[in-house]
């Protein structure tokens, strides 16, 4: 059970120091943690957390709550309610995913119960659970957005994926692709555009 692993979203901060941070691919992490590797958990958590936490962030615009996202993401993920299919993608856009989800979920919720003169608590919107609608409609979205980015030439389509999954710089896809800067801005805008289309 979770209770065998302490996490908080709050030690965010020191994440980058922890021991577990690793080069083992997230992929690779997520397929441990369906086999119960606490070492693995860890080593995912210390490495994205603080990018889910941005993304629930954005949304939510309360750290609080963006933190009570992040943990459902992980308790979730650890509890198998999250299964990653590496053939639908990358495991970084797959929590992303998630974690945007839930953070939608619970403005939309927040939203309703305003709209409807009812006090909102936050404790009674966490239960995070999509519906079936939100999940099916999550997966078609995830699937179209997936085919257009496998119609891309393969330089552009990992800049983005570098640029909005990774959170790279320009500079630093550059250094990884090998490519210069201004190629990398025109790979990205123009994919984009595609992408869009």
């Amino acid at each position: 059970m979770i209770d065998a692993i302490h996490f908080d979203i709050r030690d965010v901060g020191e994440a980058a120091k922890g021991s577990f941070v690793t080069d083992i691919p997230v992929e690779d992490l997520l397929t441990r943690i369906g086999q119960q590797d606490a070492d693995a958990f860890r080593a995912l958590y210390d490495r994205l957390s603080p990018k889910l936490l941005g993304i629930a962030l954005r949304i939510l615009r309360r750290r609080d709550a963006a933190e009570d996202v992040v943990h459902d993401v992980f308790v979730k993920l650890w509890n198998g309610a999250a299964l990653f299919d590496a053939a639908a993608g990358s495991g970084t856009a797959f929590l992303a995913t998630i974690t945007r989800n839930r953070a939608l979920d619970l403005m939309r919720r927040k939203s309703e119960q305003m709209a409807s003169g009812e006090d909102v608590e936050l404790e009674s919107l966490m239960d995070l659970s999509p519906s079936p609608e939100t999940t099916a409609a999550d997966r078609s979205d995830l699937a179209a957005l997936l085919a257009c980015l496998d119609r891309l030439a393969d330089g552009p389509r990992q800049a983005i994926l570098a640029a909005y999954i990774d959170g790279a710089s320009g500079e630093e896809i550059a250094h990884r692709l090998e490519t210069p800067i201004g190629t990398i801005k025109s790979w990205i805008h123009r994919g984009l555009a595609s992408v869009r289309e």
